[in-house]
């Protein structure tokens, strides 16, 4: 079995010495024209303080951390209020990297968890517009890398955390069609 690595500064994935695209790479066409409108500046500091926030959730997740940045605090008030309002749900994984076996992408996956009906995995979204359709894609083949080296996921989800303390979730549908062609027209440009 090849070796998966992450180097986090540069953000890539490897498999022994070979650089694997990622999810967000081969996806750029589309977020590209969804997010190249915004100003840099703004986009960088929501970035950031996107970051900010998962990095928080996955501490407080794994080590039930709970002190954080008055800025994040709201976010982390809706995680915390999704948390017990979904008290079944078993955190199986926070932050997980994994690669596609086949298809040789590799993706870091917000949260899977263990519920009652099977495998669930939920992306985390603090933005302020919804971008279901385009998250969906991304969710899609983080699905289906998943299950190329793991049991079956029966849904997927995008939790849109909001700096109030509330939250939505929404269950993502299948385009995993459009990643393959998004997969395809960035292969096509290497």
């Amino acid at each position: 079995m090849p070796k998966f690595t992450f180097e986090e500064e540069k953000h890539q994935y490897f498999l022994d010495d070979s650089l694997i695209p990622s999810v967000s790479e081969i996806l750029k066409p589309i977020h590209e024209k969804i997010y190249g409108k915004i100003n840099p500046k703004v986009l960088k500091k929501a970035a950031e303080r996107g970051t900010k926030i998962h990095r928080a959730i996955e501490f407080l997740s794994k080590y039930k951390l709970s002190k954080f940045d008055g800025e994040i605090s709201g976010y982390l008030e809706a995680y915390k209020k999704f948390r017990s309002d979904y008290p079944t749900w078993e955190l199986l994984n926070s932050e997980y990297r994994t690669y596609h076996k086949s298809l040789l992408y590799g993706m870091t996956i917000d949260e899977i968890y263990k519920t009652e009906k099977g495998i669930v995995m939920l992306d985390l979204k603090t933005t302020n517009e919804t971008y279901l359709n385009t998250w969906s894609v991304q969710l899609s083949a983080y699905k289906a890398g998943y299950e190329s080296q793991h049991e079956k996921v029966i849904k997927t989800y995008i939790l849109k955390l909001m700096d109030n303390g509330e939250y939505q979730l929404f269950e993502a549908c299948d385009n995993f069609s459009v990643f393959l062609s998004c997969l395809e027209i960035y292969r096509f440009g290497e």
